[in-house]
């Protein structure tokens, strides 16, 4: 079954644009996730924004949806993309699948960005009034480089996980 995630294109008033760099595979990314049981895709991205970043938003529009065929061990992802403002100025505690949250000029983005993400930011950044909808495939190799760097960290997961479990019991 395909996944469904969502994630905001956030922009402050010095046109600069919010990033974090992923814990696991330590990359530059935009705040996002899959949604949970009965959230919307909106719910979704807000959560997730304040769940990464310790920042409260709010969406402003609607940038499209990105249909990811190769990921999800091929059997897709969709993902909603929004472009939203802070509605907090003050940054509370983020989690740790975020190991930084920084602003960047939108003239000077970091190079460690998937071409997705520079996609979906190009996309906010030249904003049309109607919708995108588009379809991002990956080459082979990479599709099979992300296969594997997903199981390796979804092993790691489960062994830290384990672990912890086993330290409460003790």
């Amino acid at each position: 079954m395909p996944t469904k995630s969502s994630c905001c294109v956030v922009i402050n008033e010095k046109e600069e644009v919010l990033l974090i760099l992923r814990e696991d595979f330590r990359i530059w990314t935009l705040p996002g996730g899959g949604l949970e049981t009965n959230e919307t895709w909106e719910q979704a991205a807000v959560r997730e924004t304040l769940e990464e970043t310790g920042y409260e938003v709010m969406i402003t529009q609607y940038v499209g949806e990105y249909w990811r065929p190769q990921l999800s061990n091929g059997e897709g992802d969709l993902r909603h993309v929004f472009i939203a403002r802070m509605t907090n100025e003050v940054q509370s505690h983020h989690d740790k699948e975020s190991v930084e949250v920084r602003w960047f000029p939108v003239a000077g983005l970091p190079k460690r960005m998937n071409r997705f993400v520079q996609e979906h930011l190009q996309d906010a950044l030249a904003f049309s009034s109607s919708p995108v909808s588009k379809n991002q495939h990956l080459p082979f190799w990479m599709t099979i480089v992300l296969r594997s760097a997903s199981l390796i960290r979804n092993l790691r997961n489960q062994i830290v996980s384990a672990t912890k479990t086993r330290q409460e019991k003790q």
